[in-house]
């Protein structure tokens, strides 16, 4: 098979959105190393810009995060990271900038050759020109893709689910694998118009199918719960389990459970953060999941 990506549309003008935003993103964008060494892309940056989908003007500013990252990242040759051209680009069809956001995807897979399927798919929904499942889906691709499902939420806190929705992908992505951008696969699932509304029991085959994805991976969180001691900590576990989705048979399973401390120090004194920013004990577990020394997960190509 082909490695060679189409190009769907010419390249339109760049579209200016937000530039009070850009001055106050401009020192925040990308991490410049000693002279002479690669400038890395800030996967935080990524991260941002799905919480700001909530605020007030969501879809603009998240779209903002991310061109201004985008735009310095490859004013220094440095590597967008998988799946920021793809949610950049449903962002921009979001705000009713179609053309941009087709030629965002597009770059997606000339960047990333194993989501060809999946962006051919995804542009064809944003066309409105009817989905046909028709890539081989046999077709090996260089490097594998792992496709991350919505968390399933079994613990206490209603909120804990959200907190690793929004962290799962930067982690397996700073590991080093392909992995399907939140937004983008939330888009195509929408446009495919045929899955669960739990994507936990959706057919594996059929989201090879839609998507291209090698694997799949869940996460299910078993407990979240404060426990209060001498200080006060959050007692968090979760299930990961990355599963072939050409023969459904396990690829690595993963049980971390763990305390974490709520509290960082100020300049005011100790400030409690359990119910400020849940991300952080949410991407602690999964980090540690991740390196387990009995299971870890190895490091992938793009490590």
């Amino acid at each position: 098979m082909s490695r060679k990506s189409d190009r769907f549309i010419a390249n339109p003008p760049r579209a200016c959105v937000i530039p009070l935003i850009y001055k106050i993103l401009s020192g925040l964008v990308m991490v410049l190393q000693l002279a002479g060494c690669k400038a890395t892309y800030d996967l935080g940056v990524y991260e941002q810009s799905l919480l700001a989908l909530g605020g007030p003007d969501g879809v603009n500013q998240s779209a903002a995060l991310l061109d201004q990252s985008i735009v310095s990242a490859e004013m220094v040759s440095a590597i967008i990271p998988p799946g920021v051209y793809a949610d950049h680009g449903i962002l921009l069809h979001m705000a009713g900038n179609k053309a941009e956001a087709m030629r965002q995807i597009s770059k997606e897979s000339e960047q990333y050759p194993e989501s060809k399927q999946f962006t051919e798919n995804l542009l064809t929904v944003i066309w409105n020109t009817g989905l046909r499942l028709s890539g081989d889906s046999s077709s090996p691709h260089r490097y594998p893709s792992v496709l991350v499902l919505p968390p399933i939420n079994k613990s206490g806190n209603p909120q804990a689910g959200l907190a690793f929705e929004m962290t799962l992908n930067r982690q397996f992505i700073e590991r080093g694998y392909y992995v399907f951008p939140t937004l983008a696969t939330q888009a195509l699932v929408t446009g495919a118009g045929a899955m669960p509304a739990d994507m936990s029991v959706a057919d594996l085959s059929y989201l090879h199918k839609l998507t291209g994805a090698d694997a799949v991976l869940s996460v299910t969180i078993t407990e979240w719960e404060p426990t209060w001691m001498i200080i006060p900590l959050i007692r968090v576990a979760a299930e990961y389990k990355l599963v072939d989705t050409a023969t459904g048979q396990d690829i690595w399973k993963s049980t971390a459970r763990d305390e974490f401390d709520p509290t960082v120090t100020g300049g005011g004194g100790p400030v409690v953060v359990m119910d400020k920013d849940l991300r952080v004990p949410a991407r602690r577990l999964t980090a540690k999941a991740l390196k387990s020394s009995e299971n870890g997960l190895p490091y992938g190509p793009y490590h």
